[in-house]
């Protein structure tokens, strides 16, 4: 079954940016696609593999023993979104540090694109559209996804953090995640774009 939500994120989130963003460089419309088809080749290669590598630095930073793990999906075989790390029963408070990993990985790395961003030089467009990709709406897009998994599907990290943290605190740690990500997305790219307009 195709899931509608990722596919709209990945549409609105990834590759919608990248190509407004070139649009506002004046990039030829071929030069767009290549840019646009690159950088989303590799977001899709980064983002389960950094995912779920921040899961197991966080559950070995817990002392967590870790008995198996997919980083990356089959997509060769046509399977988009199974990415795992198994572990050993341990107590909420271990499992939770490795559940949250990942979203601790997202903020540093929207803090981060959004400084490169702002110290990048204008002529350094790849490079701009790049970092805003793999480090800002990345990271948007996973805490999007995996929160969306939570109020709209009952499943995901968020779910499984709520078992430790409760309801209402897992709420409210997607809500805070998703308001501080992608206030650090529109300013990063109206950053881009105003840099753009001074080319």
């Amino acid at each position: 079954m195709i899931e509608i939500v990722p596919i709209l994120a990945i549409a609105i989130l990834i590759i919608l940016p990248v190509i407004l963003l070139g649009q506002s460089f004046r990039a030829s419309t071929s030069r767009i696609i290549i840019t646009t088809a690159v950088i989303y080749a590799l977001w899709y290669l980064s983002y389960a593999l950094l995912h779920e590598l921040s899961h197991m630095l966080g559950f070995g930073l817990a002392g967590v023993d870790i008995t198996g793990c997919k980083l990356i999906p089959s997509f060769w075989r046509g399977e988009f979104g199974n990415a795992y790390v198994i572990i050993v029963d341990t107590s909420p408070c271990k499992r939770f540090i490795g559940q949250v990993a990942p979203y601790a990985r997202d903020l540093v790395f929207a803090v981060a694109g959004y400084i490169m961003i702002k110290n990048l030089s204008p002529s350094r467009k790849f490079l701009s559209l790049l970092v805003f990709t793999l480090l800002i709406s990345s990271s948007v897009f996973d805490v999007a996804t995996n929160f969306w998994g939570f109020i709209g599907e009952s499943k995901g990290d968020f779910y499984k953090m709520s078992d430790y943290i409760g309801v209402p605190s897992a709420y409210l740690l997607g809500a805070g995640l998703l308001l501080v990500t992608g206030f650090l997305m529109v300013s990063g790219f109206n950053s881009i774009k105003k840099k753009a307009k001074n080319l």
